[in-house]
């Protein structure tokens, strides 16, 4: 963990949040590993009008009017880790744009270049996570991951553990 950026960050969508069992299950997480994770809920249940208001509220401006939050940004390519970092972000979560299934040496490049282009602001990976591309993300430099599927479809608690491990077993080599 990098100082406040959790090690795992969860996430969800329309169906995890639909789950009648979800407020259960996400407790039981968050009881479970603390700080080590953060849960992100994530819905496309809204119009298209409002996404592209969301949008347009860029990293700087949401540092100008909440200047101590933890803020969290998403980028695709270097150079956008780079500005989005100089323009105040806490974290990047970063991912390379197209198929999440791409193969994992291109995502541990790919995770490598951000962290390198970040200067020192934490990156989170993202893209078709699973327990092995933890460990690899950790040897790659980033200071956490991001997952859904492989949580929510197994028990989330024991899926958390397996995660976690795994990242934190890269950080040991």
């Amino acid at each position: 963990m990098h100082g406040s950026v959790p090690a795992l960050h969860i996430l969800t969508n329309d169906v995890v949040l639909a789950d009648p069992g979800f407020v259960q299950v996400a407790t039981a997480v968050m009881e479970a590993w603390g700080p080590r994770i953060a849960i992100h809920l994530r819905a496309t249940e809204i119009t298209a009008r409002r996404l592209v208001e969301l949008s347009l509220l860029t990293v700087v401006d949401a540092r100008r009017i909440a200047p101590t939050i933890v803020l969290g940004a998403s980028v695709h390519a270097t150079a956008d880790a780079w500005i989005t970092a100089q323009s105040g972000a806490t974290f990047l979560v970063a991912g390379p744009p197209g198929d999440v299934k791409s193969e994992q040496a291109e995502l541990s490049q790919f995770v490598r270049d951000v962290v390198d282009a970040a200067e020192g602001c934490p990156v989170i990976a993202i893209g078709g996570m699973t327990p092995e591309r933890a460990y690899e993300m950790s040897r790659s430099g980033a200071s956490g991951i991001a997952a859904m599927r492989g949580i929510w479809l197994d028990d989330a608690v024991s899926a958390t553990h397996r995660y976690l491990a795994s990242y934190d077993e890269g950080l040991r080599r």
